[in-house]
């Protein structure tokens, strides 16, 4: 099942379409159900932290002949009661341990709501400081309006190279992230396979 790739503001390629660990697989076992993605011919997964499901991609590619280096990670950054204590960096390393790699392919502010009281312009400027560390190769948002990106904006030194919306909004997103060059994706719940 061999999908397109979407180049991104910052050079990178990814695969335009992910298997997604969130929704139906959040805070479940969801080794199989990568394992399965992955022999269908997925390339990128995209997994959060709050998701709980960052494990799982190690132990698929465990399941496969499918190397790291083959594959895109998506993660996502959160913070509230449960989550954030560390604050980006630390949070993103935690990930990385969970996901057995040195980086990811993509790191996304999960939402602007999920930010523990901090600003959006703050948790930006620390996304950047892993971007500018090599801890995540590209990074980006999720969720994100118009009012919020152009809050980021006003800060940024390196723009988002993704905004992840739900469907239902990205047609609304879509106008003033191209005047951005921000890469507007869709996020869809996931496939079930049986």
């Amino acid at each position: 099942m061999p999908f397109g790739k979407v180049t991104l503001n910052d050079g990178r390629e990814i695969p335009e379409i992910a298997f997604g660990t969130g929704s139906v697989w959040k805070r479940r076992e969801a080794t199989p159900y990568v394992v399965q993605a992955l022999r269908a011919g997925f390339v990128h997964i995209d997994t959060a932290q709050s998701y709980e499901t960052e494990e799982s991609i190690p132990s698929a590619l465990k399941e496969t002949t499918i190397s790291r280096e083959k594959i895109c990670i998506t993660t996502k950054y959160w913070n509230d009661e449960k989550y954030g204590s560390l604050g980006v960096r630390g949070e993103l390393l935690k990930s990385l341990e969970r996901l057995q790699t040195s980086s990811v392919d993509l790191y996304l502010i999960h939402s602007p709501k999920g930010l523990g009281g901090d600003t959006i312009a703050k948790v930006w400027k620390e996304y950047e400081a892993v971007a500018q560390e090599g801890l995540a190769k590209s990074i980006g948002v999720s969720n994100f309006a118009e009012p919020d990106l152009e809050e980021l904006m006003s800060a940024a030194k390196i723009t988002p190279a993704v905004n992840q919306v739900k469907p239902f909004t990205a047609r609304f997103e879509q106008t003033f992230g191209a005047q951005l060059n921000i890469l507007v994706t869709d996020s869809v719940e996931s496939l079930y396979f049986s």
